[in-house]
Formats: structure tokens, C-alpha cells, sequence
């Protein structure tokens, strides 16, 4: 009994001691329940991660991914709400009382790229991390899709002039590579679209030559497909800070509101998009008809036009000097 209850108090112990060893490896990825959607994407970017850990104080609460966030956004949940509202409380972690091969079939089977160990009773204990058991290449392998991709890349460039007048927009490069390669390289296959009437029969992607999107495009053509969309946009999340106090009056002029350099977020176009085969019969020969052209057609005839939000990183838009200087120093 002795020996049973010795081997116990060292049992805790030694959770104990990994316990602090973890906290200090996750201690970047640590938000608080209270902590708002729109600061948990914030972190997200800021440390290039897809999934943080909430606790009150060492209190374990759960995870909140990117996905997650994605999904509040889709179903109209404001950014200023807490990551407390949307936590899943039926994710699938893994526990210690379990053998280590089941928390890894765990992870395969989930593409985790963290998996929180908690003890018996539900604090976390541990953290397992996809890049120190599987190789890397195993965590992108989900099915293909294989779907046409319409690129558009007649485009003049004006903002990047003058570089534009030498090199083409679509080639203007980016590291290594131009951007037309970068974009390239995030899909599987290539397919103007009013010209593609009797070719294409199946679903496609369409994306602008001068943006490069982070976002796995599988997870954009599911929701396409659930959604049952006729359209879906890719956006991204993005927040203006107003650097005044802002004031609001009502009659006679008379001050109602004072808020104090108020942030203000909207989701923003970043010109990838899904289009239904039968969207381009719709789509004018012989005149100009700009893709927002489009989307107006579908919604005033009750179609289906969806919006897949996307994270302010994860997004580069290389339109103008600035971003693209900003561009050519990450990639």
C-alpha cells in the first residue's frame, strides 16, 4: 500500500514537471476564454499557427482552431464574441491512461497537428506535436480534388509601374518564381471565362493573378459543396483601426456616443472564387463583365452566393508597391 501510494506521489510529480515544461513550450498559444474571435485569428497569424489552447488559469478548457473560427464567421457569430461561446466540447483528445499508439491513430486520422493529453481528470498533462512523430509530407495527405482552374491574368498592372512595363504582371516575380508559378503551384490543374461555354461541365476555380492565398482550397470546396452554393468567394478577415476618437450625435447635434479609436472589421475579396459550371451561360459575350457583375446576377435571381473567410496573413496581395515589397520579404 505504501509502495502503491510512493509510486502515486512520484506519478504526480512527474506530470507535474512536464506539466510546466509544456505550459512553456505552448506558452505562446495560451489565450483565455474571454479572449475574442477576432484576437484569437490575431495570434494565430502572429505566431503562423492553426490551433490554440484555452485555459482559465491552468485550468484546461480546450482548443480552438482556425477551422473552428472559420465556421463561427460562416454561421453570422460576430468576431468580437469570446472563443468561449464556439469551443467544441466533443473534440477528441488524447488521455493518459491510453497507449501511445492510440493517441497516434488518433492524430493520423485527424491530420492533428497538436494533440492535447490530458489526465483522468481532464487537465492537460501534455502536448504531442505532428512534426515530432510523423514526417512533415504525411500531414497534407488528404484526397485530391480535381477540379478545372481559370487563372486570369489579363491584366495591365498600373499600380506596379514601372515595373509593369517591362514585365507583364502575371510574371513579375516573387522569390524564385513568378506569381503566376506561385499560384500555379496551389492547385492541381489548369483549366477568360466566357470562353470556356461547352468546355468545362464541372465546378472550377477562379483566381486573379496577383493574390496568393495560404488557405488549404480543399477545405474551400467543401464548403462549397455543403453549402450548396452557386458561387463561393474566398475572403479575408480584415480589421481597420480608426486612429480618432470617434463621436456620434443625434438631434441638435448633440453628442450620443464617444468611442475612442474603434476598430472596425469586414471581410474583404481576395478575387479567388468557385463558380458552378452554369454560371459561365450566364456570363455576356462580347462585353466587358466583371466577376462582381456576376455575383449580383446570382443573388438578384435568389441564387447561392457563399463567403469562405480567410485569416489577414494568410492573404498577399500583390497589387500595389507596398505589398508586393511586403511579399518578396516573406516568400
Amino acid at each position: 500500500m505504501l509502495l502503491w501510494q510512493s509510486g502515486e506521489i512520484i506519478k504526480k510529480t512527474k506530470f507535474r514537471y512536464c506539466n510546466l515544461i509544456m505550459l512553456d513550450i505552448i506558452t505562446n498559444r495560451i489565450i483565455a476564454p474571454s479572449t475574442s474571435l477576432l484576437e484569437a485569428m490575431k495570434v494565430m497569424d502572429e505566431i503562423m499557427v492553426k490551433t490554440l489552447f484555452v485555459l482559465h488559469g491552468e485550468h484546461f478548457e480546450g482548443i480552438v482552431t482556425l477551422g473552428d473560427i472559420q465556421r463561427a464567421i460562416i454561421n453570422n457569430i460576430a468576431l468580437t464574441e469570446p472563443v468561449s461561446r464556439i469551443l467544441d466540447r466533443n473534440k477528441v483528445y488524447g488521455y493518459v491512461s491510453e497507449g501511445d499508439e492510440s493517441i497516434k491513430e488518433k492524430m493520423r486520422k485527424m491530420r492533428a497537428e497538436v494533440m492535447p493529453i490530458l489526465d483522468e481528470k481532464g487537465e492537460l498533462v501534455d502536448v504531442w506535436f505532428w512534426n515530432d512523430l510523423f514526417k512533415k509530407t504525411e500531414f497534407s495527405q488528404r484526397e485530391k480534388i480535381d477540379l478545372p482552374v481559370v487563372i486570369m491574368a489579363g491584366v495591365k498592372g498600373t499600380r506596379l509601374k514601372p515595373i509593369t512595363n517591362v514585365i507583364p504582371k502575371p510574371l513579375v516575380p516573387v522569390g524564385d518564381k513568378t506569381i503566376l508559378e506561385v499560384i500555379l503551384d496551389q492547385f492541381e490543374s489548369i483549366g477568360s471565362v466566357s470562353l470556356l461555354k461547352g468546355k468545362i461541365t464541372t465546378p472550377f476555380f477562379v483566381s486573379n493573378c496577383d493574390s496568393i492565398n495560404e488557405q488549404d482550397y480543399r477545405d474551400v470546396w467543401d464548403y462549397h459543396l455543403n453549402n450548396h452554393n452557386d458561387m463561393t468567394i474566398v475572403t479575408m478577415v480584415k480589421s481597420f483601426k480608426i486612429p480618432y476618437g470617434v463621436i456620434e450625435t443625434g438631434e441638435d447635434g448633440l453628442m450620443t456616443a464617444l468611442k475612442e479609436k474603434p476598430e472596425q472589421t469586414y471581410q474583404v475579396n481576395t478575387g479567388v472564387y468557385i463558380l458552378n459550371p452554369e454560371l459561365i451561360d450566364e456570363i455576356p459575350e462580347g462585353e466587358f463583365f466583371h466577376i462582381t457583375h456576376l455575383m449580383e446576377k446570382v443573388q438578384a435571381r435568389g441564387g447561392r452566393v457563399g463567403c469562405f473567410p480567410v485569416s489577414e496573413h494568410s492573404w498577399k496581395d500583390m497589387g500595389e508597391w507596398p505589398e508586393y515589397l511586403k511579399m518578396i520579404n516573406v516568400l
